[in-house]
């Protein structure tokens, strides 16, 4: 009796969305292994050397992110070259009121996202590892910077003392107005 919603569910399943209907059949694309689709994701994933791709320099991880940038959009030309059509019906049935160019939007979207998944999950741990070291650098001078920012007084940021010793916001707000009504022009101020 409790879990007689999920047998309703099973028996009459909900509509599933437009954006998860195309994402699903592009999924299906893209991990059927007898697909042209799946075997161009794999040929990339299992023959890619990305550690070869990076460079010295602080900016040497760009290479990677461009080559993997440049292998999803050979898929996603490949996949909506292969089944874009199939897709297009598939939306145009669903969604008669769409005219072709946002269909077509809405489609490549749905592909992107579903090929970005097929190539970056694979390979995200390398990608991140490559990254890493590059951006630990960047990170510390961040780090530095906002503990620096931390320990500055108010007077740093402009704001003046009686607003940051307020006992409530309230109170520094309204400090806040008379201070702008008061030093800005009568146009201005409003």
């Amino acid at each position: 009796f409790l879990g007689v919603d999920k047998f309703i569910d099973c028996l009459r399943p909900p509509k599933i969305d437009d954006q998860r209907a195309i994402e699903v059949m592009t999924f299906r694309f893209l991990n059927d292994y007898d697909s042209p689709s799946c075997a161009q994701c794999v040929k990339f994933i299992c023959s890619v050397d990305l550690e070869s791709l990076v460079e010295d320099g602080p900016d040497g991880y760009k290479p990677v992110l461009a080559h993997v940038a440049a292998a999803l959009s050979e898929v996603e030309a490949f996949v909506l070259r292969d089944h874009s059509a199939q897709m297009t019906s598939l939306l145009q049935k669903r969604r008669p009121n769409l005219n072709s160019d946002k269909i077509l939007t809405f489609v490549r979207r749905c592909v992107r996202r579903q090929v970005e998944a097929a190539l970056y999950l694979p390979l995200r741990r390398k990608i991140l590892l490559i990254i890493q070291p590059f951006l630990t650098r960047r990170t510390f001078v961040i780090q530095r910077a906002m503990a620096i920012l931390q320990q500055a007084p108010p007077e740093f940021f402009l704001v003046l003392p009686q607003a940051s010793i307020a006992m409530s916001l309230t109170r520094a707000v309204k400090m806040f107005r008379d201070l702008s009504i008061a030093y800005l022009p009568a146009d201005q101020g409003q």
